[in-house]
């Protein structure tokens, strides 16, 4: 069984023992073959980890849009390349109230949150948190 080797888009190709001088190219299985500075050729399995992005927006941030309730649209700092990501929410707040979170408006920089529902802004401000984890 080939080593494994981990690869992500912001990492450099390197493990602890050995640095790559050159990826040469895949074996037809989904394998790299790789030249070590020594010289030597390796087979390794990559392993893709996700990207997860997330936050948590206080709810005095949102915008209020006449009939369907509030709106956030968030902005990645580093777009994801395509939109093959799931994005989770979840309202946090100490009031019992009916709210529905949903989004709108997928793409690789963002997307927008919506609340709706029975909302008591008075007193502690709720927040939304979300994370998206691409696949």
């Amino acid at each position: 069984m080939p080593k494994q080797i981990l690869l992500t888009p912001y990492t450099p190709i390197t493990d602890e023992a050995t640095s790559f001088m050159n990826i040469l190219s895949t074996d037809g299985d989904g394998n790299i073959i790789v030249i070590t500075t020594g010289g030597t050729a390796n087979v390794f399995t990559p392993i893709v980890v996700p990207d997860i992005k997330g936050g948590s927006e206080s709810f005095n941030t949102f915008n209020l849009v006449e009939g369907n309730g509030y709106q956030l649209a968030i902005t990645f700092d580093v777009p994801y390349p395509n939109t093959n990501y799931a994005i989770n929410l979840a309202y946090s707040t100490a009031n019992n109230e009916n709210v529905f979170i949903n989004y709108k408006s997928k793409t690789i920089t963002g997307f927008t949150i919506m609340v709706s529902g029975q909302l008591n802004i008075e007193g502690t401000m709720p927040y939304i948190d979300w994370v998206t984890t691409s696949f």
